[in-house]
């Protein structure tokens, strides 16, 4: 009787070690490269895990991100592979630039990058088949001919 005892609390002390160490530990960032540097910026620059989740299974899943009022001066180019995104606002920042990538983002159809210092788009913004497009208060901007064309076929845009 006293031996399994003893197996029965050596199992609810290997249980106990799990559930401390394993589930409730953070995610390993390592898990994929560029999901591992994403979530090293979310952490970085304060992004909960509620906007930007830590598990790849949810990020796969994410359709809006609201990264706004938090002075950011980046937006990683491993964000352009969450290609689920639908909508990403990006207001109120301290961006010089965005990322080429963007144009990965192919069901992205709202974009807000007003109030930033952005001063040039990426080409790669024209990949982009969006519904609104907010990009006022940036007053360093300069638009090539390509995105202005582009811009034209957008339904609500804000310059």
């Amino acid at each position: 009787m006293g031996s399994v005892l003893e197996i029965i609390l050596a199992v609810l002390i290997i249980l106990f070690i799990y559930i401390l160490f394993v589930k409730a530990a953070k995610p390993i960032y390592n898990l994929n490269e560029w999901s591992g540097r994403l979530w090293q910026w979310a952490e970085d620059n304060g992004i909960s895990r509620r906007k930007l989740p830590r598990y790849e299974e949810n990020i796969a899943e994410l359709k809006e991100l609201n990264i706004s009022f938090r002075n950011l001066k980046d937006i990683p180019s491993e964000l352009c592979n969450v290609t689920s995104l639908t909508k990403l606002i990006a207001s109120e920042n301290r961006l010089f630039s965005i990322p080429k990538e963007i144009g990965n983002l192919i069901n992205l159809k709202e974009l807000d990058l007003s109030n930033n210092l952005l001063v040039l788009l990426p080409d790669e913004i024209t990949n982009l088949n969006l519904d609104s497009f907010f990009i006022n208060g940036n007053p360093n901007l300069v638009l090539t001919k390509n995105q202005e064309k582009w811009i034209k076929n957008i339904k609500e845009v804000k310059i």
